[in-house]
């Protein structure tokens, strides 16, 4: 019987061992996709540094998107739309509402289902370049 009580107690001490041990905490790991220069190359604006949610993916579906993205917002660095991977980055506050415009229009062309992957994107990109002139002027 003795046996059976050590027995007993050294289970009831590994049990309450590993219930108290503490597990080991990892810092959540952000990918530093920070740009090597300090102004847009579209816009010239000085770039600020940030943690955001990304866009990695975003828009990946689409052919047009790249040269859209080049064209009108290569610094923006955020998504708006989804709870996304985090990341350091520096984005420029001009590429942020050239991407909130165009996506706001690719919705609202969705939903009037004039929308094809074959849209003039020159022409798309022209008239949101002269939209957001405009929009530069009126501040």
């Amino acid at each position: 019987m003795p046996r059976l009580a050590q027995l007993a107690l050294i289970l009831t001490l590994l049990t309450i061992g590993s219930c108290t041990m503490q597990k080991e905490i990892r810092p959540a790991i952000i990918s530093d996709i920070r740009l090597d220069i300090e102004r847009c190359p579209v816009h010239d604006e000085p770039l600020i540094e940030a943690t955001n949610s990304v866009d990695f993916e975003r828009g990946s579906y689409m052919p047009s998107y790249y040269k859209i993205r080049l064209a009108l917002f290569p610094c923006a660095f955020d998504d708006p739309y989804s709870e996304g991977e985090m990341a350091m980055v520096t984005y420029c506050s001009k590429c942020r509402a050239a991407k909130n415009m165009y996506l706001l229009d690719s919705q609202r062309s969705n939903r009037e289902e004039k929308w094809t992957q074959d849209q003039d994107v020159d022409g798309l990109i022209e008239r949101q370049r002269h939209a957001l002139d405009f929009q530069d002027s009126k501040e």
